[in-house]
């Protein structure tokens, strides 16, 4: 996975466009402001069922598009720059990098992304993820 992920890395790497984090029940949740979003990252939770351990990699790619990577958590996404005050996911697609270039997997919606409130990465696997955010009043 890093392997895909290493020229976004580079491209990316000291321009406060790149978040990483491993959380657990004693340190559940976290949140960093990323490209005028407010994103706070927690353990996944569905249906009563909660991961105990999560790691993930988060890479603004775009003024509303971020690529992640990792397991067992999921991100919300909030405004925190001008313009319309909420947040939502305008889609979330599983993929993979193939020399460098996206390829989009499976489309993500309802359950997992939660209606558009959440980005979310199952704790069943680890997996790479892209997302379009999009703001509304």
């Amino acid at each position: 996975m890093l392997q895909q992920l290493s020229p976004l890395i580079l491209q990316h790497r000291g321009k406060g466009e790149m978040a990483g984090f491993l959380l657990d029940k004693q340190k559940s949740s976290t949140a960093f402001v990323m490209n005028g979003y407010l994103v706070s990252v927690s353990l996944d939770e569905i249906f009563g069922f909660g991961a105990e351990k999560a790691f993930g990699l988060i890479i603004a790619t775009g003024a509303n598009e971020f690529m992640g990577a990792g397991r067992g958590f999921r991100v919300k996404f909030a405004a925190r720059s001008a313009g319309p005050s909420h947040a939502g996911i305008g889609y979330a697609e599983e993929g993979s990098f193939e020399n460098g270039t996206w390829r989009a997997g499976r489309r993500l919606n309802g359950d997992e992304n939660d209606q558009g409130h959440y980005w979310r990465f199952s704790p069943q696997s680890t997996s790479i993820e892209k997302v379009l955010v999009y703001r509304f009043e």
